[in-house]
Order: structure tokens, then sequence, then C-alpha cells
């Protein structure tokens, strides 16, 4: 019983050591002052990182996730046994598989990225509605939407309408707006339904899979960043038993 006592304990504590570990690599938690996590759910986790210069962030973790980079900057990644400097200029995008490291900003300014990690393994995200690819908005209104990173887990995009731009009926897959400046935007669903969002710069919605048009009625521009999640492949159909 004793034994069994003892083997219980050390399971115990080592349980406790482990989940103060996980924990110390939430970036959040590393360094708040640095990381702003202002949207979550499911199966997203979106931050605004602002690096004063010279701010340091120690050792955290990340999912697969995207870095988008807001203003311009110079961060060095430090990993257990290398680092890495990077030369960030504002709309650059990068795609970052799950990974550890700590961070400085070498650069006399300050440093914005936004960044959006995938909480859940591909094959468990979210199915959204099938996507209709004539309704592609690439396809359907080139001239407002460009793509700035595609894989086989994330699209993001840039939406940018001048004032008085409209775009045809188009579908989104479930994903993440992040909003770049003010304005206003108008969807009116295939239904006929139609709706206002007031963007404020520096918010983040989420947004279920959607079919819209959409015009900007105001007089000056907006953009918007569209963090289109992307379906997991089928799920094997189960075998008919005769």
């Amino acid at each position: 019983m004793k034994q069994l006592t003892s083997v219980l304990a050390a399971a115990v504590l080592t349980m406790l050591l482990f989940s103060g570990q996980t924990q110390a690599q939430d970036p959040v938690q590393v360094g708040p002052d640095v990381y702003k996590a202002f949207l979550e759910n499911d199966y997203v986790r979106a931050f605004e990182v602002h690096f004063k210069p010279g701010a340091k962030i120690g050792t955290h973790s990340h999912p697969d996730h995207f870095a988008h980079v807001l203003s311009d900057g110079k961060l060095k990644l430090i990993y257990p046994d290398t680092a890495v400097v990077i030369e960030a200029k504002a709309g650059a995008t990068f795609w970052i598989p799950a990974e550890s490291h700590a961070a400085e900003n070498l650069g006399g300014t300050d440093l914005r990225i936004l960044v959006v990690d995938l909480k859940l393994p591909k094959t468990e995200q979210p199915m959204s509605a099938a996507f209709d690819s004539t309704l592609d908005p690439i396809k359907v209104s080139p001239e407002n939407y460009t793509v700035l990173l595609e894989n086989d887990r994330v699209r993001l995009i840039k939406a940018h309408y001048e004032p008085g731009d409209k775009s045809g009926l188009h579908a989104h897959r479930a994903m993440v707006a992040y909003t770049l400046t003010n304005g206003t935007v108008q969807h009116t669903s295939k239904t006929g339904e139609s709706s206002e969002l007031k963007l404020t710069a520096g918010m983040a919605i989420w947004r279920d899979a959607e079919v819209h048009s959409s015009v900007n009625p105001d007089t000056t521009a907006f953009s918007v960043l569209l963090a289109e999640l992307k379906e997991p492949l089928p799920m094997p159909q189960p075998e008919h038993k005769h």
C-alpha cells in the first residue's frame, strides 16, 4: 500500500510539473506585454503581437499558425540550437508549423504582427458548407480580393473595397476576419437579406461559412484580412455489410 501511495504521489507530481511547463509555454503568460489574445474559439486563437524597441519574449509555443506583419521591423527568433533574424516588412505573411521559440525586437521601431493559431489538427477543422468554387471571391471579384497565403490548411485573403465598389454573389469558408482600416460593408445574402457591418481597425471577428454579395457604401476605402479555414479531407465511407 505504501509503495502504491508513493507511485500515485509521483504520478501526481509529474502531472503538476508537466501542467506547469505547458502553461508556461502560453505566449500570453510568457509575454503578456507582447501578446494579447483578442479572439478565441474551438478552432482558432488570434493575437495582436506588439514588440516595442528592444522588447523580448521568452520561450513559448504555437500550434500550426500564420503571421501577418502589420508594421516593419527586425525580429530575432531564438531556438534551442540556432537563431534567425527576419527583416519583417508590412504586408508580409508567413506560414509556420507548430514550434517553440523565444523572440526579440532588434529594431528601433514598434513591430506589430497579427498571429493566428490553428488550435485543432487538420482532420478536426470545422466542416463548413460545401465550397462552390464557381463562387470563389477570387474569381467573382479579382479586383477586390487578393490571395496572400494558401496551403492545405488555410487561405489568407486581403479584401479591399474602394468607395462604391460592389462584388457579386460569392462564397467564404468559415474564417477569421481582421480589419486593417475603419469602414463600412453591406452584405446581401443569396435570399436577399441585407446587413451592415461597421469596421474598426484592429477588430477581429469569427464568421461561419456564408454566401453573399458585398458593397462599400462609404466615401472611404476599407481593407480586411480574411483567414479562411479549409475543409478537412473527406472521411472514409463505412463499408456496407452484405
